[in-house]
């Protein structure tokens, strides 16, 4: 699928219980990260194309504790393509741990629009970070290398 974070419903013609669509949350603090980071198991660095040749999705899976300041820097310039680069954005996704935070922060970006919704979930120990990035001539390589630069 083109979000692996995304629940799928087998309809017929379009029909569907609207508990499924409308009221979702999906952008609350209260949002389950446990929730998206088993979504996103066992995808790590994984760069699926789909019908529309030139959109592609990329999840990436990195350990540590990222550099707030320097995180926001690479969001603003990879989402506003400050680098004239042929890569475009469209959505991405992500769960972080944030250096000296001990609680998840979610990452939702649209276009050229994006937030950090703070969580009331602890990460503790489990410094696991989770992107899902959907977009054309997505270079991963690149990518990762460019997230890795702001884990402290």
């Amino acid at each position: 699928s083109i979000n692996v974070t995304a629940q799928i419903y087998e309809t017929t013609r379009a029909r569907i219980d609207l508990n499924h669509i409308l009221d979702r949350r999906a952008y609350s603090n209260n949002l389950s990260t446990d929730y998206l980071l088993k979504k996103i198991d066992n995808q790590s660095s994984v760069s699926i194309l789909h019908g529309y040749q030139t959109l592609n999705s990329i999840t990436i899976e990195l350990v540590g504790e990222f550099d707030f300041d320097e995180l926001d820097q690479l969001i603003i310039q990879i989402l506003w393509n400050e680098q004239n680069t042929t890569q475009e954005i469209v959505r991405m996704k992500g769960v972080l741990c944030l250096r000296n935070e001990a609680t998840y922060r979610i990452l939702q970006a649209v276009g050229q629009m994006y937030e950090f919704i703070s969580t009331n979930e602890n990460h503790y120990d489990n410094l696991r970070n989770c992107f899902v990035v959907i977009g054309s001539n997505l270079n991963q390589d690149i990518l990762i290398e460019q997230f890795r630069k702001c884990i402290k």
